[in-house]
């Protein structure tokens, strides 16, 4: 029950709460388990709490005896990479004692990417596809990376590759209700039965923002 809330606060943001209320269990005398600081490390990654995401990996360890997994260390690379630290969680990738998997590799070439690192990416991104290279989401991730760097002849040669192993994206896809009806709209689609009206409405809104000197 302590863990299913520390995880709660966690995913809705308030990475402060968790804290409190893990402070609050050791008080009581509970004992976590390794899915307490995996809820844990999670809230401190969402909210940018490395200082104390660094602490609670090193209690768990030294102090409850526990074991890290590779969920764990996950945890840790996503936490470092979101504030930017790459090299340390690159550092931290190299030292694990246990063989990093795809969630590892996925989350520093998240952060690569966010963080506009392309060189270390593009490291993450060999790894990732030795292992998975028909999964259509790295490929894209690799692809979006070399984009932000306007590394164009490298985009080309990642689309190029995903061709040649028929890795196919499939179209990105939104769904909204209205009044209780569902519309789906796909990616270049114009099949949707109000496209004029919806077209019509898309051009309004452009010149209206065009008056308003939105760039």
């Amino acid at each position: 029950m302590w863990t299913a809330l520390m995880k709660g606060y966690g995913m809705h943001g308030f990475g402060d709460e968790a804290l409190k209320l893990f402070a609050d269990m050791e008080r009581f005398g509970i004992n976590p388990n390794d899915i307490t600081f995996i809820g844990l490390l999670n809230a401190c990654s969402h909210v940018g709490l490395v200082a104390e995401g660094k602490r609670i990996f090193k209690e768990m360890v030294h102090e409850y005896g526990l074991v890290p997994k590779i969920e764990h260390y996950g945890c840790m690379v996503d936490l470092l990479g979101r504030a930017g630290l790459l090299h340390e969680a690159h550092e931290m990738i190299k030292a694990m004692p246990i063989r990093p998997n795809t969630i590892v590799w996925g989350a520093l070439l998240a952060a690569c990417k966010l963080h506009k690192n392309p060189y270390m990416g593009e490291m993450a991104a060999t790894e990732l596809l030795e292992m998975e290279p028909r999964t259509c989401g790295y490929n894209i991730l690799t692809s979006n990376l070399y984009a932000a760097s306007n590394r164009w002849n490298d985009v080309a040669g990642v689309r190029r590759d995903m061709q040649d192993l028929g890795v196919r994206k499939e179209p990105g896809c939104s769904l909204i209700e209205v009044n209780g009806s569902l519309h789906q709209f796909i990616m270049g689609d114009r099949a949707h039965p109000q496209i004029g009206n919806i077209k019509d409405m898309l051009s309004e809104m452009s010149n209206k923002l065009k008056e308003a000197d939105y760039t």
